[in-house]
């Protein structure tokens, strides 16, 4: 049973996770709930929190026995609460160890499933030491029981009282071959889920990997990556177990990579046909350059098809996913962290289109057809995508070069 309370009084027992929600500058988009804290009084837990100031929404309280860990595996929420109020009381049935993540929505219902440890994630252990109702149940009632015992208050994620053990991951390096990364590390526990990101920002603190993106889950070592070419990226590998518990350890050259350069393909530039020779003897010359061309042409269709099995990853630019725009700007920025974000690539596309019917400004249409061409690809629309592509190609060359050799691959299979 589920209760909902006015909370009042001073709470026994107090965890406060607080970490701050914005840059120095004040840009970053916050779209999540913050200073979760986790108060246990008699058999209820008083869950409360600051909401976001970028989206108001209604507030959404997830509950589990197991650790959350990702968006596709959350269970239905046990609670909606209306935006500005911040506070819900669960009441506890058993004893053991219960995960709640709280997540922000905005105005059109899209709810974003970001997990945070120690700031919109939170563990309780819940035992008969401080909940004097369950003093009936034995030890090994419930699982995780007899760990739950050796803690008599709200135990937040990644604190002292987890006995999570895992090997370090050492020795991370990333080898760039032409316009790809060879990514390896050692020491792992592989039986784990290990988790790959990137970010095209120095990663430092756990808070960081908040705008990285992940490349891939139950990574290996070696990983290969595929990113866009003309820029600086760094990666990081994490045990999930460790992310989801708030245990993540970023250790510079350890499991964090410093810089990686990956550098823009040279490309083979058609020649102009030569005029006609009035010499009526051979040109051994042109007919060497023609061959060699056309082996560097071989090799690089070869290439791109060993790289067309590899499905990409949307991407978006970083001030596309930060607040503060007005105009077309933040008509743009609004289907980008809306219907683009969650890869709802029908309604996408759609927005985009429309976006575009009107006159905008030159980089703003480009990125429109940027994000138009990606949404058109996953939906396996890759003449339209082309097209897409082609447009945003003077503004954003590398970008959409990237993405003109992923389609052209797609369409030799």
């Amino acid at each position: 049973m589920i209760k909902r309370i006015v909370m009042k009084g001073v709470w026994a027992f107090t965890l406060i996770i607080a970490l701050p929600c914005y840059s120095q500058d004040n840009s970053v988009f916050a779209p999540f709930i913050s200073q979760l804290k986790a108060e246990i009084r008699n058999h209820f837990i008083g869950l409360s929190w600051q909401d976001s100031l970028d989206i108001k929404g209604p507030v959404y309280v997830y509950r589990s026995e197991a650790p959350f860990s990702s968006a596709s595996s959350l269970p239905i929420p046990i609670k909606e609460i209306p935006y500005g109020e911040g506070f819900y009381a669960d009441e506890a049935e058993k004893p053991g160890v219960l995960y709640y993540f709280v997540a922000a929505s905005d105005d059109w219902g899209h709810k974003y499933p970001l997990f945070l440890p120690n700031i919109n994630m939170v563990n309780v252990t819940v035992n008969p030491d401080n909940v004097s109702v369950f003093s009936q149940f034995p030890a090994s009632g419930t699982a995780g029981a007899s760990a739950a015992a050796a803690s008599s208050t709200a135990v937040p994620a990644g604190s002292s009282g987890s006995r999570l053990v895992l090997p370090p991951i050492e020795g991370i390096s990333v080898r760039v071959e032409d316009d790809r990364a060879l990514i390896s590390f050692s020491g792992a526990d592989i039986s784990r889920n290990l988790i790959l990101y990137r970010s095209i920002n120095p990663i430092r603190r756990p808070e960081d990997l908040l705008s990285a993106m992940i490349i891939r889950s139950n990574a290996k070592s070696p990983t290969i990556d595929y990113p866009l070419p003309g820029i600086s990226y760094y990666y990081a590998v994490v045990y999930e177990e460790e992310l989801s518990m708030g245990l993540v350890r970023l250790q510079p050259g350890s499991n964090v990579t410093g810089v990686v350069e990956i550098s823009v393909r040279s490309r083979i530039v058609p020649r102009d046909m030569p005029l006609p020779d009035l010499s009526l003897s051979p040109v051994p010359e042109r007919l060497i350059l023609e061959s060699e061309a056309a082996a560097r042409a071989e090799a690089s269709i070869q290439q791109r098809d060993s790289r067309s099995m590899t499905v990409p990853e949307a991407v978006i630019f970083p001030e596309d996913l930060t607040r503060g725009a007005s105009g077309e700007e933040y008509q743009l920025r609004s289907i980008v962290q809306g219907s683009f974000f969650y890869k709802e690539w029908k309604n996408a596309e759609d927005e985009f289109r429309r976006f575009l019917e009107l006159p905008r400004e030159k980089r703003n249409r480009a990125k429109a057809n940027f994000y138009l061409g990606q949404a058109y690809y996953f939906q396996n629309k890759q003449r339209e995508a082309l097209l897409s592509f082609l447009d945003a190609q003077d503004t954003f060359p590398a970008e959409t070069g990237a993405w003109i050799q992923i389609v052209l691959g797609s369409f030799s299979r």
